[in-house]
């Protein structure tokens, strides 16, 4: 350290005042005598070493170097204790040396010592001793090993973190602990990897605002810029490790361009002088570079840093070997949960779900879609889609249009696993929907017993991997097999539903054949006493004259008489269905002619509503059986009004036929009657047969429609009634109609 001008000044003036003194042999300093000879004095300060002179522990003379080293003045120092410049904790050990060097015991003449400076800052040196001069008086140098030890410490502490980065995968990734470990020993650190045929800055870690400045002299981004490789550099590469003497320099030879030589010149304003490269190896072959850049590197350590590189690179090479057998722990767990709820999920949606939650887990892809073959000639649909999360569900949710059914249809066609990338697939392809925002596919058919019945498409923003498709393959087996199970089982269900309808229709037609053949016996039986009867009210009726009580009585019989015909009536239409007589007709009159059969005199209180779209066109009907049918649904819509109410009738296209409604405003059907509505002899009215609407339904089901009806309590009831304009043609009809 050398000493301030107004010392040095002061430092001059005694000695001008003390030259006689000197002239005698005997050293003045700062008007003080030292009793050193001026002889040695001269060889002291000529000394480069820090070097002194002390008795008694307090200190007699001090060279310039010695001064410096401890940060004080040479008038303070004169004649101060030797404690002032030794750290406290270290005073024991000085006192108890000297004390037994002043007994003439044999003491080392060398030893460490914490030497305290005057600003109270610590260097770490050693201090040799020798005689000279007269009683207790001896001669001392100090070497300061400050920067030798903080180097020793550097390295010490840059081993610890190469052995502790085989642990730090436990807590967090080995380049994160890596990445910390330097820079919190204040190491620059650039990573390299060969690009080409040059070198690209991976990552970096300067100190300050040295990358902003690199940054603003080049224009553009430090990292990702390519640089030349180096004679160090290659050495490195070769040997494992390199020593870069002048790194601002190597600096200005890496880039090579116009920006070289500020590049330098910001390595030497932040003092990165030196550096050491040292090579990152994989799977034992030369994977990157990194420098590291501090001001206690040297040549000499050169092993220390090929250790720390062989230890990095073994702690990455064990996190990628742990990873990877975390990986593929984390696919067989999942593949083991896909297998074990295919094989207990009925539910195809619930087992894609749960399968594609796992698969988007697992390999970290955006979405995943299965397709299902709708058909034989493999055309396909999108049957469910999964997304990792709520930004892929809005970045892809609208990509499943035309263009991705196409793409699937290909890839059905194809039969094959296959991985598909954005450099292969020209975006406005096929799969063009898919790879216009993602990155690549991974594409699977659901194959199961030798028949594609679906595709399985993963969904990556990364470059899709073999290892990838595998468990993609592996997951589609799983839902291939639920699929062909699912359809075996629909199939079997689909059977026995038809068994059990048609047992159901087989019973119902033997059952109304009895019904009607039973109804027909006894029909022709009641209907010749029913003729006796007639005859004889006739002549009862002539016969009573003007009797009132009679005439009451034979008016009696000859209602009942009428009613026990007209269900006789019922029972004949119900035996003996017969094929309709088609002809085109217009409803309306049809409607209109039923309505007025059915209202009679009943018209007190009901208000008829007729809404008829003259866009209904003429339907081939049996206009007398239709009116029948009509008939019989007016008179339920007023039977269910008995104190009045609004009666609507209505006609409207529907598809390629007709749609006739008739509604009515009363009390409503009972939830408990709604399912047997339909069935003959069943009726909720004391004075009913139950055939009326067995009947309706019978004509219409002779026309090929359909009649459904639409009832809520106390609000009212609405039967519509469908009808093909040609019952020939009635199944192209209905399915106009349908969709």
């Amino acid at each position: 350290m050398i000493l301030p001008q107004n010392e040095r000044v002061a430092d001059e003036a005694a000695s001008d005042e003390s030259s006689s003194l000197v002239r005698a042999g005997v050293t003045v300093t700062e008007g003080r005598s030292t009793g050193v000879p001026q002889a040695d004095v001269e060889l002291l300060e000529r000394s480069p070493l820090a070097m002194g002179v002390a008795e008694n522990l307090a200190l007699v003379y001090a060279n310039v170097r010695l001064l410096e080293l401890l940060g004080i003045s040479r008038e303070r120092a004169q004649g101060a204790s030797v404690f002032d410049f030794v750290a406290k904790e270290e005073h024991g050990r000085v006192l108890e040396r000297h004390v037994l060097r002043a007994r003439g015991e044999i003491v080392p003449d060398s030893y460490d010592v914490t030497i305290l400076r005057a600003d109270g800052t610590l260097r770490f040196g050693e201090i040799f001793i020798g005689r000279g001069g007269q009683g207790e008086r001896v001669v001392f140098q100090v070497v300061d090993h400050t920067e030798r030890r903080e180097r020793s410490e550097s390295l010490h502490a840059l081993a610890r973190l190469g052995a502790s980065l085989q642990a730090s995968r436990v807590g967090q990734p080995v380049s994160t602990a890596l990445v910390d470990g330097l820079i919190s020993l204040g190491v620059a650190w650039v990573r390299l990897r060969p690009d080409g045929d040059g070198l690209a800055i991976e990552e970096m870690s300067l100190p300050g605002e040295a990358i902003t400045a690199f940054e603003a002299v080049r224009g553009a981004p430090v990292v990702g810029a390519l640089g030349q490789w180096l004679p160090e550099l290659l050495e490195a590469w070769t040997d494992g490790v390199a020593h870069i003497d002048d790194l601002p320099l190597a600096t200005a030879r890496f880039f090579a361009d116009a920006s070289a030589r500020e590049a330098a010149d910001i390595m030497r304003r932040w003092g990165l002088l030196r550096a050491v490269a040292v090579r990152i190896d994989h799977a034992g072959q030369p994977s990157a570079l990194m420098l590291l850049a501090a001001p206690w590197i040297a040549s000499q350590d050169l092993p220390a840093y090929s250790l720390f590189g062989t230890q990095v690179s073994a702690a990455l090479d064990a996190e990628r070997i742990i990873c990877d057998l975390s990986d593929r722990n984390a696919e067989l767990a999942a593949l083991n949960r896909i297998a074990s709820d295919a094989g207990t999920e009925r539910d195809l949606g619930s087992l894609f779900a749960s399968a594609a939650e796992e698969v988007t887990r697992v390999l970290g892809c955006a979405s995943v879609a299965m397709y299902l073959v709708e058909d034989a000639r493999g055309t396909p649909r999108l049957a469910f889609r999964h997304f990792s999360s709520d930004s892929s569900r809005e970045r892809f949710g609208a990509e499943s249009g035309e263009g991705s059914l196409e793409f699937a249809r290909e890839m059905i066609a194809l039969g094959a696993p296959r991985l598909v990338s954005r450099a292969e697939q020209p975006v406005g392809a096929a799969a063009g929907d898919f790879l216009a925002a993602a990155a690549s596919l991974a594409v699977v058919p659901l194959v199961a017993r030798s028949a594609t019945t679906g595709l399985l498409v993963g969904l990556f923003m990364r470059p899709a991997t073999d290892r990838d498709l595998k468990l993609l393959e592996a997951t589609a087996a799983h839902l291939a097999a639920s699929v062909n199970a699912k359809q075996l089982f629909d199939h079997l269900r689909s059977s026995y539903a038809t068994l059990a309808r048609t047992q159901r229709q087989l019973v119902h037609r033997e059952r109304l054949a009895a019904i009607g053949e039973l109804a027909a016996t006894v029909a022709h039986e009641v209907r010749n006493p029913l003729g006796v009867i007639f005859n004889s009210v006739g002549a009862l009726r002539r016969a009573a004259g003007k009797n009132e009580q009679l005439g009451t009585l034979v008016a009696i019989l000859d209602e009942e008489a009428h009613r026990i015909n007209h269900i006789v009536g019922d029972l004949l239409d119900f035996a003996r269905p017969t094929l309709p007589a088609l002809e085109t007709e217009a409803l309306a009159a049809v409607l209109d002619a039923a309505a007025e059969a059915a209202l009679g005199g009943v018209r007190d209180g009901i208000e008829v509503e007729r809404r008829y779209d003259p866009a209904s066109p003429p339907v081939r009907i049996d206009v007398r059986l239709m009116r029948q049918a009509l008939v019989n649904v007016v008179s339920n819509a007023l039977q269910a009004m008995p104190q009045g109410g609004r009666l609507g009738l209505s006609i409207s296209p529907d598809g390629g036929g007709v749609k006739v409604s008739v509604s009515d405003t009363g009390v409503g059907i009972a939830p408990d009657a709604r399912e047997r509505i339909f069935e003959p002899f069943y009726t909720t009215r004391a004075t009913g047969t139950g055939l009326g609407l067995a009947v309706v339904k019978r004509i219409v089901d002779g026309h090929r429609g359909e009649i459904s009806f639409d009832s809520s309590q106390c609000i009212g009831t609405t039967f519509t009634i469908r009808l093909p304009r040609d019952p020939d043609d009635a199944q192209s009809v209905d399915s106009a109609r349908l969709g």
